[in-house]
Parts: structure tokens; sequence; C-alpha cells
């Protein structure tokens, strides 16, 4: 997908005040439309937006997000250039079992760092307490290798208890991991330099759905 395209995905995604199903909708109704419409269109075509039936607020938003498409612009060229993958929902490469299981809730753009192919692969969450007992992380350990073992990559966050120690098992047995963050990606500095031989061995992904630099 060209830098054009994400850079409007990434603008839609971060636009404020919109709740991710209605973007979806509109994204949907432009995906449907004969002749379809693509993502750039649907910011630059401004008619268009009385045919979906856009809200005044709504294209108020549109009106201001369009403002902020050089400040995108740069955003998509720097993560880019730093080695991290943006998804958007029509990417041949998005999970399909968020779209699947969150439908219309499902997030418009995905920011990724590591072996994205790993989204399509058998996977398996694991999650649980922070402050988990010893017994309940040895069970923790014990089904993360067993997952490992069987191929499924073991999908988790990275808070310390259930997650961290599942995230750990699963590499240490051999198997992949996925994190998903509670942060935007490019401030999860300490975790890729912690991590950073199992990402380059393309053993764990990491994700997130946040604004890039969200704390």
């Amino acid at each position: 997908m060209m830098n054009q395209e994400l850079t409007y995905w990434v603008s839609l995604a971060l636009m404020p005040r919109l709740r991710t199903r209605r973007k979806n909708e509109i994204y949907i109704a432009c995906y449907n439309r004969e002749p379809r419409v693509s993502i750039v269109e649907l910011f630059d075509n401004r008619p268009l937006w009385s045919e979906l039936k856009l809200s005044d607020e709504e294209v108020a938003l549109f009106h201001h997000t369009r403002e902020q498409l050089s400040n995108h612009s740069f955003l998509v060229e720097s993560l880019l250039s730093q080695g991290y993958n943006i998804l958007p929902i029509d990417s041949p490469h998005y999970p399909r079992s968020l779209k699947d299981n969150m439908k219309q809730n499902a997030p418009s753009v995905l920011f990724g760092k590591g072996d994205i192919s790993m989204l399509q692969e058998p996977s398996v969450a694991i999650v649980g307490s922070r402050n988990a007992d010893a017994t309940s992380l040895a069970f923790t350990r014990s089904v993360a290798a067993k997952q490992a073992a069987q191929a499924q990559v073991v999908v988790s966050g990275f808070a310390k208890g259930v997650d961290r120690t599942a995230l750990d098992a699963a590499i240490a047995s051999g198997g992949k991991s996925i994190i998903v963050l509670p942060q935007g990606i490019t401030t999860f500095a300490s975790g890729f330099r912690e991590y950073y031989k199992p990402i380059m061995q393309g053993k764990v992904l990491v994700v997130s759905t946040f604004q890039p630099n969200a704390p």
C-alpha cells in the first residue's frame, strides 16, 4: 500500500470524537459503493460527504482532519522508516479473526513491529492477574509451553504476572508470541530493547491500536 493511502488511513484512525464503529461504517459504505470509493477519495471528494449522510459534526471533523494530513504524512514516513508496520482494516495482513470477532468495532488501523505474518497463524490468548501466586504462574508457564509446542501463537498483554509469564514461557519453549500493548507503539522503547532478539528472529510481534506516541 502506498504511503499516501496509509496517511489517509492513519488520519481516519486517529480522528477524534468519532467512534471506531462509525469510522468503519463510513469506510464500508465507500467500499460497497459503485464505483468503489478509495480512502483518499473519502477525504478529498467533499460532495461525497453529503451522499454518505455525514452529520454536520462529522463534516467538521473531516475538514479538521484534512488540515492535519501533512502531520500525519510525516508520522507515517517516520514510522515506516523506523521499521514499524501500519495495517489498515482492508490490508490482506490484517487479522481475519479480529474482523470476524469484533466486526465493525475492529480497530481501523493496527500499528506493529515484528513479523506480521504471525497475525494469520493459529493463536490462543493467555491473560490474567498481575498479582498471581506461584501456583498460578506455574500453571501459566505450563499452558504457554504446551501451546507453543502445538505451534499456537500465544497472544497476551505486557503486564506483570500472568501476561509476562505467558509471553516469556512461549519464547523459552521455542514458540511465538504477540504482545498487545495498552499504549502507543513508539512509547514501548524499553520493551523493544528487552525483546530485540526475538523480534528480529520473528518470534515476537508487538501490536497497538493507539495513537503511536500515546503513553
